[in-house]
């Protein structure tokens, strides 16, 4: 396969690939920051409006209804996709987009989040099983200085925590081992059921994870779901 030049895209400044779908964030000198998707459509991925079984562009179309905000940060994982603002709101499209639905084809403010630093997707699951799982969203919250981890998403494997029952379609804060907060991030990464991030801990910094852990990915030398998030045993 050779790669080829998208139609009509010549100012990109970020791009990403998720399930099936692809999307660049773009800044032009006159219309400022936007975004363009192309691929499935089906869950509302490509953020134009539109959505159903089957539905698909092989072209870039441009996502509506974007903030007025400048566009900084574009994140996609599985069936969504997000961007940051310079406000520090999420807006996501696509499934389980964190505004407490459990799908949008535009669009649509993470509700009760403005003042994100960071934000990570996972991936979502296979197409026969794409109902249950969606995967799992994560951001740092500023929360005051103290860079707070929240996620959202599925939680067949406690990614989100071992007292909350099923998927959340809003965000839920992570806690440590003692139900505090889970701060000092500066960085996350949310993979398929599980997720990771780099804590700063007084003068040091050190990865947490948790969630599935079949094959031993949140590093704790077991292969059981772990949650609350621990540090990786093992690393300097």
């Amino acid at each position: 396969h050779t790669p080829i030049v998208g139609p009509g895209i010549d100012d990109s400044v970020q791009v990403f690939a998720g399930n099936q779908i692809s999307c660049t964030l773009r800044s032009d000198p006159v219309d400022g920051m936007s975004v363009s998707c192309w691929g499935t459509g089906s869950g509302g991925e490509l953020g134009n409006g539109a959505s159903g079984s089957g539905y698909a562009s092989r072209t870039p179309v441009n996502v509506i209804s974007l903030p007025p905000d400048t566009i900084e940060l574009v994140s996609g994982g599985g069936s969504r996709v997000c961007v940051r603002t310079s406000s520090l709101r999420v807006y996501c499209w696509g499934q389980w987009p964190g505004d407490g639905s459990g799908s949008a084809n535009s669009p649509s403010v993470v509700s009760g989040v403005d003042d994100a630093l960071e934000a990570s997707q996972g991936p979502s699951g296979h197409a026969d099983r794409f109902q249950r799982e969606r995967g799992v969203a994560c951001v740092i919250r500023d929360a005051g200085g103290a860079r707070e981890v929240w996620c959202w998403g599925s939680n067949d494997t406690q990614s989100l925590g071992p007292t909350i029952v099923g998927g959340r379609t809003a965000r839920v804060r992570i806690t440590n081992e003692a139900g505090e907060p889970l701060t000092g991030a500066v960085h996350v990464a949310a993979g398929y059921h599980h997720a990771c991030a780099v804590l700063e801990v007084g003068a040091s910094f050190e990865v947490h994870c948790w969630g599935e852990n079949v094959n031993g990915e949140v590093g704790r030398g077991a292969a059981t779901p772990t949650n609350p998030p621990n540090p990786v045993i093992g690393l300097p």
